[in-house]
């Protein structure tokens, strides 16, 4: 599948879209943005996808966004306004250098970020309150870690089912737990 109609834009109770495993996948329509009641959308396997359409925080009902194995070397910033996210991966996204400002995503449970190895820094991090589970491999260029460790505290201390897994982390220059 090279591309995906403008028209899926008009299926306003479509709850879950599944493009995984869309090779040669290069661009996904703007009028995605228009599925009010899409709860899922899997994007791995989606190698030739260079970005996910600006307005992608239109998606206000999304609750799961798993993205893997592309070239996007960054994230729209309206991805912070997916206000209703609770799970995000983003595996094997090589390329990606940034994420924007996820503090407004405060329904986020779990995030994931594997094999993103030009991946610096993951700003709000210390925001999110329902955050369960991080988990970041391969994360090499990750340098900025001083906003993690304000989560690991915060949660520590009151939510005690949260876990956090840090592999990988080869050029983090210094941490400080306070």
């Amino acid at each position: 599948m090279h591309q995906v109609h403008e028209s899926i834009g008009d299926l306003q109770s479509l709850v879950c879209l599944n493009l995984g495993d869309g090779h040669s996948l290069k661009k996904i329509p703007d009028s995605i943005c228009r599925l009010s009641s899409l709860e899922k959308l899997v994007l791995r396997g989606c190698w030739s996808l260079g970005e996910l359409p600006k307005e992608i925080g239109r998606l206000t009902s999304l609750k799961l966004l798993q993205l893997g194995r592309g070239y996007m070397q960054r994230l729209p910033e309206s991805v912070g306004r997916l206000t209703n996210l609770q799970e995000m991966e983003v595996i094997f996204c090589t390329d990606l250098k940034t994420i924007p400002d996820i503090s407004k995503l405060q329904a986020l449970r779990r995030l994931r970020l594997s094999g993103c190895f030009q991946l610096m820094d993951v700003p709000g991090l210390s925001k999110l309150r329902c955050l369960e589970s991080l988990l970041l491999n391969g994360c090499e260029a990750l340098r900025h870690m001083s906003d993690m460790m304000k989560v690991t505290s915060y949660t520590f201390i009151y939510q005690y089912r949260f876990h956090i897994l840090l592999v990988g982390l080869h050029s983090v220059l210094s941490i400080t737990i306070k």
